[in-house]
């Protein structure tokens, strides 16, 4: 599985370390473009996943338990 918070880190170091340049004719902007989109993304599921684990504590701490687990 691959770690989020390695992509996260990673994400944000590459776009502290682009430039950018009105004659960029090498799509570096879009590239950094869809960085932008995919952290949005995996922060944005990160705050979706810690309401999941909320929930699934309380749940199973009152004796509910998901199928599977």
């Amino acid at each position: 599985m691959v770690n989020r918070e390695k992509v996260i880190n990673y994400a944000e170091e590459t776009l502290s370390n682009v430039l950018p340049d009105e004659k960029d004719t090498s799509g570096i902007m879009v590239k950094v473009g869809w960085i932008r989109e995919v952290l949005a993304l995996l922060k944005e599921q990160e705050g979706i996943i810690k309401q999941y684990q909320k929930a699934d504590g309380f749940l199973f701490a009152h004796g509910w338990k998901w199928e599977g687990r």
